[in-house]
């Protein structure tokens, strides 16, 4: 499985660097928060987390993970009795377990 899908798309600066290890942890958080929303059945929140992620994502560069975390967002809104929160939630935890790779390879 390649790495490279989930490099950022733009060079950290210093203090960026630093507050990496501080959003791949809010991303893990975020899939457990999911995932207990989901068995207590709060969809807006489910909405409230998918629009969080997808701003931070988009913030240090992660695409990926910004565009699940979109589509958690509207599906979420739309129909949020589906199936496909799910799938996107575990989408989700593979595109998290492969950040930390890509953080202990190249930062």
């Amino acid at each position: 499985m390649s790495l490279e899908p989930l490099l950022p798309t733009f060079k950290y600066n210093e203090v960026e660097l630093e507050t990496l290890p501080v959003f791949i942890n809010h991303l893990g958080d975020a899939i457990k928060e999911l995932a207990a929303c989901q068995e207590q059945g709060a969809f807006g929140k489910i909405r409230d987390i998918g629009h969080k992620l997808k701003g931070s994502a988009r913030a240090f560069g992660f695409a990926p993970i910004a565009e699940v975390a979109e589509k958690i967002e509207e599906v979420a809104q739309i129909n949020p009795h589906s199936a496909l929160l799910t799938t996107l939630r575990e989408e989700l935890e593979t595109l998290y377990a492969r950040v930390n790779l890509v953080a202990k390879h190249h930062f």
